[in-house]
């Protein structure tokens, strides 16, 4: 079974997260995420009053794959990877195919192709938020 772990882009200081934590309302509704970056004074994670969360609106959540790329590197959603037959392709999740998929998109932004994840050799190369630029070449 693979772990669940999510990381998260932060709109606001245009930075990526790594390891939050998700916070829940009494409904079961995601209110917003935790982060040791968002604690402020320095509070320790361990402390049951620590008080970082921030609010989900202020985020972008992108979940582990549960793969690793061919140096070890874990991929997630919003991931841009590179694969054997050198092409660029962007991680997504699939609703109708229940399941995270390597897409190829056109300059425009149309759809080209979409591929199960779990085929051919793969590298990060980078993400849609930090690296957006590599999607234009």
């Amino acid at each position: 079974m693979r772990p669940i772990k999510f990381r998260a882009w932060d709109k606001k200081d245009k930075e990526m997260l790594c390891g939050v934590d998700l916070q829940y309302s009494t409904q079961g509704e995601l209110e917003g995420i935790r982060h040791d970056d968002l604690a402020g004074d320095g509070e320790p994670e361990s402390n049951p009053n620590w008080e970082g969360y921030g609010d989900i609106e202020d985020f972008e959540l992108m979940q582990f794959t549960g793969l690793l790329d061919k140096n070890g590197k874990e991929i997630y959603e919003g991931d841009i990877i590179k694969n054997d037959i050198d092409r660029l392709w962007v991680i997504e999740w699939d609703k109708e195919l229940c399941m995270f998929c390597q897409i190829l998109y056109s300059t425009t932004g149309k759809i080209l192709e979409r591929m199960d994840l779990r085929f051919n050799a793969k590298e990060v190369i980078g993400n849609i938020y930090e690296n957006p630029e590599l999607l234009k070449e």
